[in-house]
């Protein structure tokens, strides 16, 4: 399915072409004939379009006897060579069980967590002269870990994500309309692929140009302008709700120093003469 929407992608023009997170459990590093069969006819599709495709995968790393385990964003260029970026911040309880000693009992009740390993860098893709960053999931909503790709040079960002957990919840809307703040904060073109929707294009004044709805088989193109220009936010973050923050509690104590002098003051004893 998916390789038939890139061809109708292609054929509309598009140059760069985005599938969501995890689309299909790819492991281009794995050996298994499945993979290898699958990841080479998308090689071919790459190869012979000139375009540059970005996708999720599971990437395995480190030795056999001890695999570690990464949600992946893999971006195939046309020469077919690829750049990996590897989730930083991953979902407690979900792709891993934090403080494993503590929550031992986690694994009798439940089979479901995953135990992936986190990445240590924003690694940037390139298209066309351009990079960009590319958060995963729900690390979209993380301002600070959105900044750093945009302070490592990103042009554009785009964001990958299976919000197929939340049906048709509140949830998957509450996850695009966060996206959609990473873009005016950092004043970026955000692309945005979602297995289930939604799925769409937010211009750096967070002007919606195209999406989809949830549970809807389609694909969208639009045109971008990248732009190196750094925001307020990008080159500053967050000093100044930081430094906000810091003056309300220095008021804060001052207030109670200077009331409780004045109960001092005012609760002594007068000498009557």
């Amino acid at each position: 399915d998916h390789l038939v929407l890139t061809r109708q992608a292609l054929d509309s023009g598009a140059e760069l072409v985005i599938w969501p997170e995890f689309t299909v459990p790819l492991c281009w590093s794995c050996a298994e004939p499945l993979y290898r069969e699958f990841g080479a006819e998308v090689d071919r599709l790459v190869a012979s379009s000139r375009s540059t495709l970005l996708l999720g995968t599971n990437e395995v790393t480190g030795p056999k006897t001890a695999p570690q385990y990464h949600n992946t964003a893999m971006a195939i260029h046309p020469d077919l060579s690829r750049s990996l970026y590897f989730k930083m911040h991953l979902v407690p309880f979900g792709e891993y069980t934090p403080y494993k000693k503590v929550f031992f009992f986690i694994a009798r009740v439940t089979h479901a967590i995953g135990d992936i390993t986190p990445g240590r860098e924003a690694v940037l893709h390139e298209h066309a002269g351009f990079r960009f960053g590319s958060p995963i999931c729900y690390e979209v909503i993380f301002p600070g870990l959105v900044r750093k790709f945009v302070r490592k040079g990103a042009d554009f960002l785009v964001t990958i994500t299976n919000d197929g957990w939340y049906g048709k919840t509140s949830a998957p809307h509450q996850h695009w309309a966060q996206a959609v703040v990473r873009a005016v904060e950092n004043r970026r073109y955000l692309l945005r692929a979602a297995t289930t929707g939604i799925s769409g294009f937010v211009d750096p004044f967070g002007r919606v140009l195209a999406s989809s709805r949830l549970m809807t088989r389609t694909v969208l193109t639009e045109t971008i302008y990248p732009s190196a220009r750094l925001s307020l936010y990008t080159r500053i973050g967050d000093a100044l709700p930081i430094a906000g923050l810091t003056l309300s509690l220095l008021s804060f104590i001052l207030a109670v120093t200077k009331r409780a002098k004045d109960r001092r003051k005012n609760g002594r004893p007068r000498q009557i003469n």
